[in-house]
């Protein structure tokens, strides 16, 4: 993919500040998560590679620009727009990223959270958590605008992989980006990096419902 260049710029009207709701719905799970509307080169944080390791059904890949009833620009808005690379799950498929061992961060630059996205955390084949984009509070408007969302998840709670699934409408747009963050470049992100109306939620441990 590309490389973006440094930058850190507003998203201007369709930039909504508000606190990221999200409720697990996993038993015996914990991540936490904050967001911001920052545009910044995630690359300059993280080991980068925006590739699934597998997909079903119509995954488009290192797309820019929009393809109306397709796909939208994550970018648009910005100074990336039609520029810069994102990946788009359409409706009905899936994108799975495998990394090389269990993590415990990672950061989704979501486009436009929609009730039908579905990002899901797995762990050596077990679900950790599942979450969709209708939890995410005051987000852009539908087909408007982005989120960067981070997630940090408790220890004994790490993930190996995330699938990204968009069911039944299009689009699931995104950049995935792996982790571990240096704590400087952490402190940045919440500090100095324009991180608005942010909260956190872990879900309690508790034990797993009977079947």
């Amino acid at each position: 993919m590309t490389a973006f260049p440094w930058m850190k710029t507003t998203l201007g009207a369709a930039m909504v500040c508000g606190a990221l709701g999200m409720t697990a719905t996993t038993a015996n799970a914990a991540i936490s998560f904050s967001k911001n509307f920052d545009v910044f080169d995630t690359r300059a944080f993280t080991s980068y590679d925006n590739t699934p390791s597998s997909t079903t059904g119509t995954v488009d890949m290192d797309v820019t620009g929009s393809d109306p009833g397709v796909y939208r620009d994550i970018w648009e808005g910005t100074a990336g727009a039609n520029t810069y690379e994102y990946n788009s799950v359409q409706g009905g498929s899936s994108a799975t990223y495998t990394f090389g061992g269990a993590i415990d961060r990672l950061l989704v630059t979501w486009g436009s959270p929609d009730s039908y996205n579905t990002l899901q955390f797995w762990n050596s084949g077990s679900l950790v958590e599942s979450f969709t984009g209708d939890q995410v509070d005051n987000p852009p408007d539908p087909g408007l605008g982005f989120v960067n969302v981070y997630f940090k998840s408790d220890p004994g709670f790490e993930f190996d992989s995330v699938v990204l699934i968009s069911d039944p409408n299009n689009a699931f747009e995104h950049v995935v980006s792996t982790v571990p963050l240096p704590a400087a470049a952490w402190f940045m992100l919440t500090a100095l990096g324009g991180l608005v109306g942010s909260r956190w939620l872990k879900k309690d441990k508790a034990a797993p419902a009977a079947a």
